[in-house]
C-alpha cells in the first residue's frame, strides 16, 4: 500500500496537486519537491545550471525504479533534479516565446495587443499542465510544500548528482512534499516526452469554484508590472515620433504612447469629406467649412467609423 504523504511538520497540503509525506523514511520518488537546504546547496555548487539563488525549490525527475536501493546500491548512477523558479520571474521570457514583443526598447516590454488572447491560452495550458512543449510544469502555491508563490519547474534547467547513500539522505531531508499520483504520472510523461497523454484533472473538474480561482490567476499573470498591451498602430506612431521609452516605467511609457497615438480613423474620414466638399462647393466660406467639420467630428455615427486595425485592436 502506498504511503499516505504528509510534510515533515505534519500539515496536510491545501492544494489537490500535492501529497505529503507522513513517513520521513519513505523512498524518494519522481515528483518529490525539495527545498534548497544548506546541505543540498552544497551538493549543487559544482553543478552550474542549478547553482543559482533564484531557484525556490527543486523537483526530482529521475524515475522511481532507479531510486530504489537494492543490495547496497542504486540502479541509477545519478539522480536528476529540475529547478523551480517563480512564475513572475519566468514570465518575461515565456511571453516572448508565445508572442514577439514590439522592438522599440528593452524595458518595459510592450507586446501587440492582438496577441493577448494567445498569452491567455498559454497560461491556461500552463496551469492545467499542458505546456509540455515548453518544458514547463506548474506548481501552485502551498504553505505545506513551502512554495509561497505561483512557480514553474523548468525541466530543461536540470542537473544530475552522483547517486550515493549520502546524497540520497540529503535529498530526503530536503523534501517537503510531492506531486500526487496523477500529477506524478503527468510529470513523468512530460519529463520523458512520451507519445501518450496522461489525463490530469483540469481546474474545475473537482470543484466548480476552482474555475473562478483559475480565472483570477490567469488575470493576475496577464498584466504583470513589467509589460504593456498596446495596439501596434500606437507603437508605429511612437516610432515615427522618435519617442523615447527605454527604461521608463509602464505608466510613464503608457502616457507617452497615449500622447503619440495615431488619430482615430474617423478623423481621417472627416478630413477627406472636407477636402471633397471644398472642391465641390468652392463658394463655401472657411467659417462654414469649419462649422461643418466640427459637427462631423462630434457626430456619434461618424465617431463609430473604425478602420480594420481599430476593430481588431491593432
Amino acid at each position: 500500500m502506498e504511503d499516505i504523504l504528509m510534510t515533515s511538520e505534519g500539515v496536510p497540503p491545501s492544494h489537490w496537486t500535492y501529497e505529503q509525506i507522513l513517513d520521513d523514511e519513505a523512498d524518494l520518488k519522481q515528483g518529490d519537491i525539495l527545498q534548497p537546504t544548506p546541505d543540498l546547496n552544497q551538493l549543487l555548487r559544482k553543478h552550474g545550471p542549478l547553482n543559482d539563488n533564484r531557484f525556490l525549490a527543486y523537483v526530482v525527475t529521475t524515475q522511481d525504479c532507479d531510486l530504489v536501493l537494492r543490495d547496497g546500491r542504486f540502479d541509477a548512477d545519478f539522480v536528476s533534479l529540475a529547478g523551480v523558479i517563480s512564475l513572475s520571474a519566468a514570465l518575461p521570457d515565456l511571453l516572448e516565446k508565445v508572442c514577439q514583443r514590439l522592438p522599440l526598447h528593452t524595458e518595459p516590454r510592450i507586446f501587440p495587443k492582438k496577441h493577448r488572447q494567445d498569452v491567455e491560452s498559454f497560461l491556461r495550458k500552463l496551469f492545467n499542465q499542458n505546456a509540455w512543449k515548453y518544458g514547463l510544469f506548474y506548481l501552485h502555491p502551498d504553505d505545506a510544500i513551502k512554495i509561497g508563490d505561483p512557480a514553474v519547474a523548468i525541466l530543461r534547467l536540470s542537473s544530475s548528482l552522483e547517486l550515493t547513500e549520502s546524497t540520497y539522505l540529503v535529498l530526503k531531508e530536503s523534501r517537503t512534499g510531492r506531486l500526487s499520483g496523477l500529477f506524478r504520472a503527468k510529470f513523468g510523461w512530460t519529463v520523458g516526452n512520451l507519445f501518450s497523454r496522461v489525463g490530469t484533472p483540469d481546474w474545475g473538474d473537482k470543484s466548480k469554484g476552482d474555475i473562478d480561482i483559475l480565472r483570477k490567476i490567469v488575470e493576475d499573470h496577464l498584466d504583470p508590472p513589467f509589460c504593456l498591451w498596446m495596439p501596434q498602430s500606437w507603437m508605429k506612431s511612437a516610432l515615427a515620433a522618435d519617442a523615447k521609452l527605454d527604461g521608463l516605467t509602464c505608466d510613464e511609457a503608457k502616457a507617452i504612447l497615449e500622447k503619440n497615438k495615431p488619430k482615430p480613423h474617423y478623423c481621417s474620414v472627416v478630413e477627406r469629406i472636407i477636402k471633397l466638399a471644398k472642391a465641390s462647393l468652392p463658394s463655401a466660406t472657411p467659417s462654414a467649412m469649419d462649422d461643418f467639420k466640427k459637427l462631423m467630428l462630434e457626430d456619434g455615427v461618424i465617431k463609430n467609423i473604425k478602420s480594420r486595425a481599430e476593430i481588431k485592436g491593432e
